[in-house]
């Protein structure tokens, strides 16, 4: 998706007629396998109240980004790596705007959630006191933030084009230093470094708070809510290392492999990991009219 070396559109290169066909599949496949799984995911926050909270709120945000990158690829990407035509610029320019922003916006919010969860292991009473007034903050922050970046690429000319034969999408120009990839890498290394924080905290029992009455359980929630986040970033930092180290200078399918499915695929895991590590979730797909009408119930 993302190169630090390639600044240019690289001229097309043969082929086999068939080898683009399974790209394009793969590309449908991926995406709309996180666009299934992310959709079920915010219908979970919305539907069950353990997720009314920061961390619910910055899933979703989550989820609405990389519903609108797998989107992207299922009604652009995919089409153009099976016809192999060379796209209108305008048009693949304005969505790669969008991919730049979308790919901000889910890893600022990954941040976020590592953030409120050292907040909640450390401080837990006062991060209840001021999680409603910073929930939806968080969000609008994340996405500010990520359309800012984009902005500076965007005049910096480092914008993102989509090659159908390649399989990945480039810089149009020099990236130099100032690139996404450097910004993703950033975002996630920060992410990663709270958890290990985080992680400290938790081991060592440094919690300031009294147990009560229903804070443990609540505490058990946020380590919880902890642990899969920390899961999260840990495979989105080798999902960025794979691709920067590992992807590039490749033939197009190992590329394709290394670099563009490997962060489709990225989507999927974050989706699983928000099922598999919240029982809430697995009960919810077993029997969602009773869990819905439990927590409507919790709400009234």
């Amino acid at each position: 998706m993302r190169s630090l070396e390639m600044g240019v559109m690289p001229s097309p290169k043969a082929t086999s007629a068939f080898e683009p066909s399974v790209v394009a599949s793969m590309i449908v496949i991926l995406s709309v396998s996180a666009i299934v799984l992310d959709v079920f995911l915010l219908v979970s926050v919305r539907k069950l109240k353990i997720f009314w909270n920061s961390f619910g709120a910055l899933s979703a945000s989550r989820s609405v980004a990389h519903l609108a990158t797998a989107a992207i690829h299922v009604v652009w990407c995919a089409p153009l790596t099976y016809m192999q035509v060379q796209p209108p610029m305008a048009l693949t320019v304005a969505l790669g705007s969008i991919v730049y922003v979308a790919d901000f916006a889910s890893l600022l919010s990954n941040l976020s959630i590592a953030a409120t969860r050292l907040l909640a292991v450390c401080c837990f009473l006062r991060y209840k006191l001021l999680q409603k007034k910073m929930t939806w903050c968080t969000v609008v922050c994340s996405w500010t933030v990520a359309i800012c970046f984009t902005i500076i690429l965007c005049i910096q000319s480092k914008l993102l084009y989509y090659d159908p034969f390649q399989y990945v999408w480039y810089p149009l120009r020099n990236p130099g230093f100032f690139t996404e990839m450097h910004i993703d890498l950033t975002f996630t290394c920060i992410s990663v470094a709270i958890d290990f924080a985080t992680l400290t905290k938790i081991i060592h029992h440094n919690v300031a708070i009294k147990p009560k009455a229903g804070s443990t359980s609540s505490f058990n929630q946020e380590v919880r809510f902890f642990v899969q986040i920390a899961l999260q970033n840990v495979f989105n930092l080798g999902n960025l290392l794979c691709i920067q180290y590992m992807g590039y200078g490749k033939s197009p399918m190992r590329q394709f492999l290394l670099d563009l499915a490997l962060w489709l695929l990225s989507f999927t895991v974050d989706a699983l990991l928000f099922m598999l590590v919240n029982p809430e979730v697995k009960k919810f797909m077993v029997r969602p009219k009773v869990i819905v009408v439990s927590s409507s119930s919790q709400s009234a």
